[in-house]
Formats: C-alpha cells, sequence, structure tokens
C-alpha cells in the first residue's frame, strides 16, 4: 500500500494510479488509516518496550498506562495536580 500525506493541501492518497483515493488529511477516515500504519509500524519496531516508570520496564504505551489508571481512578492525579499546583504555588 502506497500512502502520501499532503499536509499543504490536506490530503492523504491511499493507493497508486486509477485505483488510488485521496480522503482529506482531517477527516476519521484519514485518521483510520494513518492510525492504523502507526500501529503496525510500533507493533514491528517494539516501540511498546522503549518505555520504563520508574527504572522498572512498562512494556506498554504511557498513553495507554494513563488511560488505563484514569479509569480506574482518576483520583491519583488528581492528588498529583493538587500536589503540584501547591509546589508552584510555594505551598500555598
Amino acid at each position: 500500500m502506497k500512502i502520501i500525506i499532503d499536509s499543504d493541501e490536506g490530503t492523504l492518497t491511499i493507493g497508486v494510479g486509477k485505483r488510488a483515493r485521496t480522503p482529506e488529511l482531517y477527516t476519521v477516515e484519514a485518521f483510520k488509516i494513518l492510525s492504523d500504519q502507526w500501529l503496525k509500524v510500533g507493533w514491528n519496531q517494539r516501540y511498546s518496550y522503549t518505555f520504563s516508570w520508574m527504572g522498572r520496564p512498562i512494556i506498554q504505551l504511557p498513553e495507554d498506562m494513563i488511560r488505563e489508571t484514569l479509569g480506574r481512578s482518576s483520583a491519583l492525579f488528581e492528588g498529583l495536580w493538587q500536589g503540584w499546583r501547591m509546589m508552584c504555588r510555594g505551598g500555598r
């Protein structure tokens, strides 16, 4: 499959010749195609194995960790956010 991203024209061309399709770049269809390719390349390059948390490998994408944690307990992130805000304001 050949994919051409033209950000100047705002198009994504998939295929070649008469069989090519060109949806607009910022559409759901184009997003799904690009996401699919990103996922395939990421798995091929073992992208999920490049992350660690506090020195321990997580073998997971950081976005997935955040989504998973938020789904279970957004209170953790709320507490971290409040603590960060207090530190930035000098403890006030």
